[in-house]
């Protein structure tokens, strides 16, 4: 406008803007400057870091400031006060048991063993134990059924043991059956 000398008219319409668009100011930040500087004040404390909007709103309810959550939220996504992404927590044990950190390298060396279910025509599930040697991939015992406890874990390890020797290691996922107490107490016996 003070380049071209035209008037407001013109060059919004040259530019395909509302005439609003030009006179409008925002009055929300001078009104909201002293609440972000107090939020702001409150995530930077140590013991609040890791506060979403609706402790930081009870927290200056506390401090004596007149707050509505929506209003808080506003300010919290406008100023981007998020909270950082948690990572995921990476095992960093000494005995790495994942496939691609500990491969098979000779018969007997790794034996993983795991449930597999299916369901019948009838609709009941029956769940199949398989264990397997990893070098070979010869699969060692198959036991199936409707219900399989840890108990029947151990006799058919205590089964293999007696016929093909024990192994170095044995690889399992974490279910019930894997982690309970007979199976964990069986095999800490064997390598007594």
């Amino acid at each position: 406008m003070e380049k071209l000398g035209v008037s407001e008219r013109q060059a919004c319409r040259a530019l395909g803007r509302h005439r609003s668009t030009q006179r409008y100011e925002r009055k929300q930040p001078e009104k909201d400057c002293e609440l972000i500087d107090q939020i702001r004040q409150q995530v930077k404390r140590k013991k609040h870091r890791r506060y979403g909007y609706r402790r930081i709103t009870e927290i200056l309810r506390r401090l004596g400031w007149w707050v509505n959550h929506k209003r808080i939220y506003r300010l919290w996504a406008t100023c981007d006060f998020k909270l950082p992404r948690k990572g995921k927590k990476r095992f960093n044990g000494n005995g790495h048991n994942a496939c691609d950190q500990k491969p098979p390298a000779y018969v007997d060396h790794i034996w993983s063993y795991d449930f597999v279910e299916e369901k019948l025509d009838n609709g009941r599930k029956v769940r199949i134990l398989n264990i397997m040697d990893e070098f070979t991939r010869e699969c060692l015992a198959t036991e199936s059924g409707f219900h399989l406890k840890a108990h029947d874990v151990t006799d058919l390890l205590r089964y293999l043991f007696q016929v093909r020797g024990c192994p170095t290691y044995i690889r399992s996922d974490n279910g019930p059956e894997f982690v309970a107490a007979a199976v964990k107490t069986f095999l800490e016996l064997l390598t007594e």
